[in-house]
């Protein structure tokens, strides 16, 4: 019975560092877009972020979906930075 429990908590730490990297991915994503967005770095950047985060919100829709959401919203901002070019001064 102690091997079970011990395995149900490292399962469960396993999922903790798995979102905890996804969402450095995702943090380093949105701040790859927003600098090639301001121009700071080149467009090619921000779209293979873009890029990056939508192949690990893809996977994380095939696990399950509230598990695909947590990537998801980030993914949204990514996109509305791309879509949505800098206005001219």
């Amino acid at each position: 019975m102690l091997g079970k429990i011990e395995a149900m908590e490292s399962l469960a730490l396993f999922v903790t560092y798995l979102l905890l990297a996804i969402l450095v991915l995702a943090a380093i994503a949105v701040t790859l877009t927003v600098l090639s967005w301001r121009g700071k770095i080149p467009k090619a950047w921000g779209y293979s972020a873009s890029g990056l985060l939508l192949l690990i919100t893809i996977w994380c829709f095939t696990l399950s979906v509230p598990f695909g959401m947590f990537p998801a919203i980030p993914l949204l901002v990514c996109l509305g930075f791309i879509a949505f070019p800098k206005k001219a001064k």
